[in-house]
């Protein structure tokens, strides 16, 4: 005998909720991941930027422009901290002064390749990223303050950059996703 439509509609309903509802979740997972990988992308070349715009004055030992760069470049919008370590992760430059001269730990630092990481800092999540600052043979050979060249590793640089905008992007889609689904829904039950 056939079902009575109220029950037809709620099983509808049910297998509607059920399909958005995962697809929703795949979907929002899919935008934050993309979100997150362009940031990490962002944050890779910044680092990249910072260690060519710094080598020149590290060669030099000039502390008032490193100090000079820390500022103006950890100035810019998105960046949280930006800082400048020696091999024992000792602060020499940062954007926050009170950090000058402690000893900061980072999760996976003390390996030699560039280490990204994302932690919740109050509300808000960030993109740390760690470049290590590699000697090469014009610092090992420099007059200044030579590193002897058997040591592969003179420092860090850490860049630490707000997600904010992004996880705003993503409650966005979010958003637009459930009113779309809902519309979806409404209009499929509206044709029955």
């Amino acid at each position: 005998q056939p079902q009575p439509l109220a029950h037809r509609v709620a099983r509808l309903l049910a297998v509607l909720l059920l399909n958005f509802g995962v697809l929703g979740y795949l979907n929002i997972r899919l935008h934050r991941a993309h979100l997150e990988a362009a940031r990490l992308d962002s944050a890779q070349r910044l680092s990249r930027v910072v260690q060519r715009s710094t080598s020149y004055h590290m060669l030099r030992n000039d502390r008032e422009a490193l100090r000079q760069i820390v500022q103006t470049i950890g100035g810019e919008p998105g960046i949280i901290r930006l800082r400048i370590m020696d091999d024992s992760s000792r602060v020499g430059f940062s954007t926050d002064p009170r950090e000058i001269g402690s000893r900061v730990i980072i999760p996976g630092s003390a390996v030699p390749l560039q280490q990204a990481r994302i932690f919740t800092t109050g509300s808000r999540r960030v993109l740390g990223i760690t470049t290590p600052i590699p000697n090469s043979p014009t610092c090992s050979s420099g007059g200044c303050h030579a590193h002897p060249a058997s040591q592969q590793m003179l420092g860090l640089l850490d860049v630490n950059l707000s997600l904010e905008e992004a996880d705003a992007d993503v409650r966005n889609a979010s958003w637009q996703f459930v009113s779309y689904s809902a519309l979806a829904i409404l209009l499929t039950l509206a044709t029955m």
